[in-house]
């Protein structure tokens, strides 16, 4: 059985709080070697501590989510950059903007992702980004702090290949989720154009759960169904693929991780 990674899976989430130890026993029988789990807030990132202090294969990253970029204060933005010290944070994330569901004030996203990639710049760690009809404004923020030294990946990115190109320009990782195995995902062609050396898979559980289990939660056991799917497209093994993105998930978030 190859060892996989799923590279971002939301399991501080309510839809795991009765059966999270079922859950990892599942993903490690189907050959997860490891899970990183995002948060999206304060409150959160103190869970994701608290998971990966219980559970040796658990990783976490500790941000703010656009979506919460409203609410959020200085001392949130403190709390962030002290959870940020913990030796099994590390990541950045998920962080970003989102002008689909525009829940923060556009300045206001834009502002809480810069001191972010700020805090990342300053702790050398990598960025989880969520980004929705947002990677132009992603990029120019990125390109204008200074952050050539800061890496990361776009999580369950289902933009254009023009998009897909100048984020590889930048040194990103691309990951891709349980869309990509859906009969109407529309950015296969933009998948198959992601260089092996920069891909990454990811459930994003509780959400997008891939065929065959489309309909219930999602869950880091269902990776597999994502690197079978890239698999027939990239037309490789499934051990191949598994391989290539377990060693790119530790080349990002492990090399020089902080004890």
């Amino acid at each position: 059985m190859p060892e996989i990674v799923d590279s971002h899976a939301h399991l501080v989430m309510d839809e795991f709080a009765s059966d999270i130890d079922e859950v990892l026993k599942r993903a490690e029988k189907a050959g997860v070697k490891w899970v990183l789990v995002p948060a999206t807030d304060v409150k959160s990132a103190e869970k994701v501590v608290q998971l990966c202090e219980k559970f040796p294969n658990v990783y976490g990253a500790a941000g703010i989510h656009p979506h919460d970029a409203e609410k959020a204060t200085e001392q949130d933005i403190e709390a962030i950059a002290s959870l940020l010290q913990h030796p099994r944070i590390v990541a950045v994330g998920e962080i970003g903007m989102d002008f689909y569901y525009s829940f923060s004030a556009k300045a206001v996203q834009e502002r809480i992702f810069s001191v972010q990639l700020a805090l990342a710049k300053i702790n050398n760690l990598p960025v989880v980004i969520h980004s929705r009809e947002a990677v132009e404004d992603i990029l120019a923020i990125y390109d204008a702090v200074e952050s050539e030294n800061i890496r990361g990946v776009f999580h369950c990115f289902t933009g254009s290949v023009q998009e897909l190109e100048k984020i590889i320009d930048r040194g990103f990782y691309v990951s891709v989720g349980g869309m990509v195995t859906f009969k109407n995902f529309r950015s296969i062609d933009m998948v198959k154009k992601i260089p092996l050396d920069r891909l990454l898979v990811e459930t994003d559980a509780p959400y997008l759960t891939p065929v065959p289990y489309r309909g219930k939660r999602n869950e880091p056991s269902y990776t597999i169904h994502i690197i079978s799917r890239l698999a027939q497209l990239f037309n490789m093994s499934v051990e191949e693929i598994a391989e290539i993105t377990t060693l790119n998930a530790e080349k990002l978030f492990l090399t020089g991780t902080k004890g």
